[in-house]
């Protein structure tokens, strides 16, 4: 382990080294042979805590760096769509995970999507990523951030950028309020505000008092209440939007619709969470729920199967709906239903069983070809 960690170091000497780069250094150093078997792995996060905490000035330097980084970042892009059904359909997607295979897109600076692919670019990384307790990978990222310049500065951006997050989430819901197949559910849409308006507008408010007037999060918990209430009220509207498709059509698309807005407000609702208990153990409890699903999603971002996967389990929900639709009238709860089905199951039995005998009794009259099979369409 020493004289690997010994490698290392010479590695991040290098002044001619971005952090990027440096960073990836650090997760190959932690990376395991085996994904399955994360001891290697503990002892040389371990070794990394230890290096961080004692304030050498190589240590500062990287840590210094990491944290400018992470400000030039724009992490609110990959809260706000890691995870979430794409807006175009998968079609669309599927298209363009095939062409980025052979022609990925260029990074752009600030990208935080380029930097996860850049330090988890293994297939496997998200199976000991995710084998690793979160207490552990709090405490690695608490040391490589444990930069005394650049710490609060970088607090102050994380929470800037979960509160632009739970705001362009806001809008994407509110805008869900015109959907052609959501206001054929339900018109009552178009004749009023409904909870997805009314939710953007309050989120839109909380976030101005947040950000210009710097109000403590204590002091506007009657807001966040308020806003939970609203956020109840849009899961209540995706519920009955769902059985209202029941019983005026349910289709694929529809099915992927729904699904994304529930998505979505499930999404704001752990931002909010975030903002809540920002910088305290629960809401670093969520940040590490955030960064494994993110590890486990960069590494089947251009997958084929993962999206064919992802579009059976709609096509599978699409179909339960419709089957419900159907068949409900088999279902029973009492010992009544079950007989009052059993006989109209049996009388469709008896007549099917009627329509075969006059069948056969048509083929065994000697008719000709003609008249037989005018019969035996009749019957």
């Amino acid at each position: 382990m020493e004289e690997k960690f010994g490698k290392l170091l010479q590695k991040l000497e290098r002044e001619e080294i971005g952090i990027v780069d440096k960073l990836s250094h650090i997760i190959a150093f932690i990376r395991p042979s085996d994904p399955k078997e994360i001891g290697p792995t503990l002892e040389a996060m371990d070794r990394i805590v230890i290096f961080f905490q004692k304030k050498d000035p190589i240590a500062a330097e990287i840590s210094d760096a990491i944290n400018q980084l992470l400000i030039d970042s724009k992490v609110s892009t990959n809260i706000t769509t890691m995870g979430i059904l794409s807006r175009n359909g998968f079609r669309h997607e599927i298209s363009e995970r095939f062409y980025n295979k052979f022609l990925p897109t260029p990074p752009k600076k600030g990208d935080f999507g380029y930097i996860f692919a850049t330090l988890f670019n293994k297939k496997n990384d998200h199976i000991w990523v995710n084998a690793i307790e979160d207490e552990a990978w709090i405490a690695f990222f608490a040391s490589i951030l444990s930069s005394e310049t650049y710490r609060e500065e970088t607090k102050d951006h994380l929470f800037s950028e979960l509160l632009y997050a739970a705001e362009i989430l806001s809008i994407w819901i509110a805008s869900e309020e015109f959907n052609d197949n959501f206001i054929r559910l339900d018109k009552t849409l178009l004749n009023r505000d409904s909870a997805f308006i009314a939710l953007q507008r309050d989120i839109n408010d909380f976030v101005h008092n947040v950000q210009e007037e710097h109000i403590d999060l204590a002091a506007i918990e009657l807001d966040l209440r308020h806003i939970y209430v609203l956020m109840e009220q849009c899961n209540e509207q995706v519920a009955l939007l769902k059985k209202k498709s029941i019983n005026r059509g349910i289709s694929v698309n529809l099915t992927y619709e729904l699904e994304r807005l529930g998505q979505m407000i499930q999404r704001l609702e752990e931002i909010l969470k975030l903002i809540k208990t920002f910088d305290t153990p629960e809401s670093y409890l969520v940040l590490m729920k955030l960064f494994k699903a993110s590890v486990k999603k960069n590494a089947t971002k251009n997958s084929l199967y993962e999206i064919f996967q992802q579009s059976i389990r709609v096509v599978a929900k699409s179909v339960t709906n419709n089957t419900s639709e159907h068949g409900e009238h088999y279902i029973t709860e009492n010992l009544q239903q079950y007989v009052k089905m059993l006989f109209s199951a049996s009388g469709a039995g008896a007549i099917i069983a009627v329509m075969a005998l006059i069948k056969i009794t048509i083929l065994q009259a000697g008719f000709s070809e003609g008249v037989e099979t005018i019969w035996s369409s009749l019957n």
